[in-house]
């Protein structure tokens, strides 16, 4: 017979020994968040944070004291006062320097720091003409993010190569480079950052990044809500009045602008040199930019990457200035592999050449000897270029240079499309539903033998407003064919009648609702 014996453990041993482990758990849980909290540092003029610590006067200082991964919140105000470095065994010169991870956020008050506000609150890093405002410098595993500052009065001359020195401060050889600010092998995020009124280099030639110059940030880095305006690289040959991008990995901008920056050769608003993969810019702006010399008054980009090297989306390019070619956006294909660019719902308008020739375009593309060029252009307005064509392509090698355009818009030009080829490679584009007014030539050949393929060409009256939307009576409207867009420059849905609309805009029907008027009887009555 077996006999069974009921255990009577104390309540608190049944109970309390659970409850118990989970208090420990859950102890465990919150130090273990505690601990991954960022140490967080402030930084007020003069030292005085309100209560606020640990405290200090100067970016800097709070920048040196800080722990990895650190978050420094500065109150608004005016900071100033560079000093030289030396990192690796190369000197910068700048108000701010930083070489480890953290987060840098301006506009607080000295007695506010949970909610910044930038454009309440300016927060300015001023060089002063003596340095950059910022630079960053890493190994590759460093994350940086700046906010909420406008970084000005920076003027890098004579701070950058020595005479004969490339690949060391900057890349070219003897050169100068990022007036405003410099990062280089870092993941970096700019955040509702201006960069106003900086120079790269007044004596230096080949200077790049009047405004910025980001030279192998890792993939990752993103622009976001930033603005470039007023910044200058006029030495000659200098490239990237607003921003130069060199050598980067896959990099984001989106809602940025670009407007008033000047480059003596190459991109007046922004310069890409060799980008290693893809660079994406969304729903931006380049705005009466310009260059002296050579293409590229809002854009200029020279692309090695294999594969899809440039993409925008919902971005406009409006009053840039170029001198020769590419009033708006200049596009030459270098090295090896076959690279594609990509446009949808952009506009460009009013742009324009200082010295145009027959073969001015708004838009240029260039082959190169090591591999094939393509664009794909989707939803793209051209409008008011009076002396220009919309597009244009060249080719003197083996390789093809093709352009593939849906849904195009051109308004008031010379030329929709235009092409050179005096190289072996083809020269090709292809167009689906261009809808013309006010053009005098669909395609026009500058040399060579290129071909055109029109696939239903329209013409008509697309009816545009100032600010270069559609009007109720479009020729555009409906126009279109189904290219899997689903919206439009600004972000209203596609389509919204029968068929999408051709060019970057969407016509958005006025809907008018009359108040209901009741036919049956009060009560009572």
């Amino acid at each position: 017979m077996v006999t069974h014996f009921l255990s009577r453990r104390p309540l608190w041993t049944v109970v309390g020994l659970p409850l118990l482990a989970l208090g420990l758990f859950l102890g465990l849980v919150d130090g273990l968040a505690r601990a991954e909290e960022p140490e967080i540092l402030y930084v007020a003029p003069g030292g005085e944070c309100g209560g606020a610590a640990p405290c200090f006067a100067s970016i800097q200082a709070a920048v040196d004291a800080a722990s990895n991964g650190a978050q420094i919140r500065v109150a608004a105000g005016t900071y100033t006062g560079v000093t030289t470095a030396l990192v690796s065994g190369i000197s910068y010169t700048q108000v701010v320097l930083i070489t480890r991870s953290l987060s840098l956020q301006g506009g607080y008050t000295r007695t506010h720091w949970l909610h910044p506000n930038p454009s309440a609150h300016p927060t300015i890093v001023d060089a002063r003409q003596q340095g950059r405002a910022i630079t960053i410098v890493g190994s590759g595993s460093q994350s940086v993010t700046v906010a909420g500052l406008i970084l000005t009065g920076g003027d890098y001359t004579g701070l950058g190569n020595p005479p004969g020195v490339g690949n060391r401060s900057c890349v070219r050889t003897g050169s100068d480079c990022g007036g405003g600010l410099f990062a280089r092998r870092v993941t970096l995020t700019l955040r509702d950052v201006t960069l106003v009124d900086n120079t790269a280099s007044r004596t230096s030639n080949y200077s790049d990044g009047g405004g910025a110059y980001l030279w192998e940030v890792n993939p990752g880095s993103r622009i976001e809500r930033s603005r470039f305006v007023q910044n200058r690289a006029l030495t000659e040959d200098g490239a990237g009045g607003g921003l130069a991008l060199v050598f980067t990995g896959a990099i984001t901008l989106t809602d940025t602008r670009f407007e008033q920056n000047r480059a003596a050769a190459h991109g007046g608003g922004l310069y890409l040199f060799q980008p290693q993969e893809t660079v994406s810019i969304l729903d931006s702006a380049f705005i009466s930019n310009e260059v002296n010399a050579s293409g590229g008054g809002g854009l200029s980009a020279r692309l090695t990457q294999d594969g899809l090297a440039l993409h925008l989306e919902r971005t406009i390019f409006r009053q840039n200035q170029a001198w020769g070619q590419a009033a708006a956006i200049n596009l030459v294909k270098q090295g090896i592999g076959n690279t594609r660019v990509t446009m949808d719902n952009v506009l460009l308008a009013a742009n324009r050449l200082s010295a145009p020739g027959s073969t001015g375009a708004v838009v240029n593309g260039e082959g190169g000897s090591g591999g094939a060029l393509g664009l794909q252009l989707r939803h793209v307005t051209w409008a008011d270029h009076a002396n220009l064509a919309a597009l244009r392509l060249s080719n003197a090698y083996e390789y093809p240079v093709t352009a593939q355009v849906e849904n195009g818009l051109i308004v008031t030009a010379t030329s929709a499309y235009l092409a050179r080829r005096t190289g072996t490679g083809t020269v090709t584009i292809r167009h689906t539903n261009t809808l013309r007014h006010n053009v005098t030539d669909l395609h026009t050949v500058e040399a060579g033998a290129p071909t055109f393929q029109a696939t239903n060409p329209l013409h008509g009256d697309p009816r545009l407003d100032a600010d270069f939307h559609l009007q109720a009576g479009s020729a555009a409207i409906d126009a279109g064919v189904d290219v899997d867009i689903h919206d439009d420059i600004d972000r209203d849905r596609r389509p919204m009648g029968a068929g999408p609309d051709v060019g970057a805009d969407e016509f958005v029907f006025t809907r008018i609702y009359l108040p209901h008027v009741s036919s049956a009887a009060p009560d009572g009555e």
